[in-house]
């Protein structure tokens, strides 16, 4: 994927998450957001990016999964 092409792709998540916010903001109701996808595609990158532009926490399975196996996050995962 080229840098314009995902320059694109992060406007589009943009646009989506802030229509979704607004909805979730005219309801009242908490929302969530995932990304999903192969390894290597920036889901974690787009993440961080709409949790600063949308004031939200992001929570990382990985991050978690080490976590629980009481690992530091940044632990390699053959540990």
């Amino acid at each position: 994927m080229s840098v314009g092409e995902k320059r694109v792709a992060l406007k589009a998540a943009y646009r989506s998450c802030h229509l979704a916010a607004r909805y979730a903001d005219a309801l009242r109701r908490p929302w969530l957001l995932i990304s999903c996808g192969l390894m290597g595609t920036g889901k974690s990158v787009l993440a961080e990016a709409l949790a600063r532009r949308l004031h939200l926490q992001v929570v990382s399975s990985d991050v978690v999964c080490k976590q629980l196996a009481g690992l530091q996050p940044k632990a390699p995962s053959s540990a």
